[in-house]
């Protein structure tokens, strides 16, 4: 994994430890971005991108809302694929 790979794998573990039970589906797309990017060597801002639009449509379908730091984190993580100019989210993004 790349530098870019390896961050966005530790803030994604980071995220997981903040999930309480009721997040399960969160947490699927969460460790499968994992896997993308461990042994698939997926782009990280096409990944990121996925995983933005996944976790958006799935705080509405299951009306999860994301704890503050996960918040954060995903942010943190947004940033990550804007470093090379990649535009993440859009408008009337949900998060």
């Amino acid at each position: 994994m790349n530098k870019n790979a390896q961050e966005a794998y530790m803030i994604l573990n980071q995220m997981l430890q903040e999930l309480g039970e009721t997040d399960a589906p969160l947490k699927e797309i969460f460790v499968r971005a994992q896997k993308e990017l461990k042994f698939e060597n997926k782009a990280v801002p096409v990944l990121i991108q996925k995983v933005h639009n996944s976790v958006s449509s799935c705080l509405l379908e299951n009306k999860l809302v994301l704890s503050k730091k996960n918040r954060l984190l995903l942010a943190e993580l947004m940033q990550l694929a804007t470093k090379n100019g990649y535009k993440v989210g859009g408008p009337g993004s949900i998060i």
